[in-house]
């Protein structure tokens, strides 16, 4: 659930098998991610779809906007935002 620049530095590290010398910031927060506790939301092309249809169509931009941004604080709410990652599947 990590980005992938993030994502490629843990993979080098376990393929290594060996902390990399001098141990970059950056792995250092990839790793201080990688084990934050993350929590994987999955979301539908059709989840989708239907918040931003939820208040019929055609919609002005900012009508979309505010259903999208409804759509995410619904799932997000008694979550900790930092540590969620949405995968659209």
């Amino acid at each position: 659930m990590l980005q992938a620049p993030a994502r490629e530095l843990i993979t080098k590290f376990t393929a290594a098998k060996k902390l990399p010398d001098p141990i970059p910031p950056e792995f250092v927060s990839a790793i201080q991610e990688a084990l934050s506790g993350l929590e994987k939301i999955r979301i539908s092309a059709e989840d989708i779809k239907q918040a931003l249809l939820s208040g019929g169509s055609p919609a002005k931009p900012d009508e979309l906007r505010a259903r999208f941004e409804k759509f995410l604080g619904d799932r997000c709410k008694g979550k900790e935002a930092s540590k969620l990652r949405f995968v659209v599947e």
